[in-house]
């Protein structure tokens, strides 16, 4: 049983695979390992990262097409990743 726990991602699913801060850096380029170890420590997949850098970069709200809100991981990552985006992160603000 310990097995299954060793390869089991911080999101609880079996067989993810785990974020690494390498794939966090692919997405976001070039952030602090400050930011990257907040974001690792958020449990985000890889998805749920490019969703929060996606809303940041953007030329269009995402959330906005999307009708729907950020929240949860998304939300946090945001978050984290907003400090180094600001022109963004005022222009799309995060709803929820």
């Amino acid at each position: 049983m310990a097995s299954m726990h060793k390869n089991m991602a911080p999101t609880g699913r079996p067989g993810a695979p785990r974020l690494t801060a390498e794939d966090v850096r692919r997405i976001a380029g070039r952030i602090g390992d400050d930011r990257v170890t907040a974001i690792l420590a958020t449990g985000a997949t890889a998805a749920q990262v490019t969703e929060a850098f996606t809303w940041l970069t953007s030329d269009e709200y995402l959330g906005g097409g999307l009708q729907r809100p950020l929240n949860g991981v998304v939300a946090q990552v945001y978050e984290i990743l907003k400090p180094d985006w600001p022109d963004a992160a005022e222009e799309y603000p995060p709803s929820g």
